[in-house]
């Protein structure tokens, strides 16, 4: 939620200069390498997150059977 209202506040502050002619490359070439890299950063850790969901999977299916958990399998003291 933080992230979009900080993007919707710098996209309107870079408009507000633009409108006001007082829009400089430098600042419009920061705010590009901004958003392009906070897209990258996003689709990095979508990327991450889907792995690890899919490594915790495969790993529960490697050590539960097909079947299912036997009564052997448990370990009562």
């Amino acid at each position: 939620m933080e992230k979009g209202l900080g993007f919707i506040t710098v996209t309107a502050v870079e408009g507000w200069n633009a409108y006001r002619g007082s829009l400089t490359d430098t600042m419009l070439i920061a705010y590009f390498a901004a958003v392009i890299a906070d897209d990258q950063i996003g689709k990095r850790q979508n990327i991450h997150h889907d792995l690890e969901k899919k490594r915790i999977s495969t790993v529960n299916d490697a050590i539960t059977p097909p079947d299912g958990l036997r009564d052997s399998d448990i370990f009562q003291h």
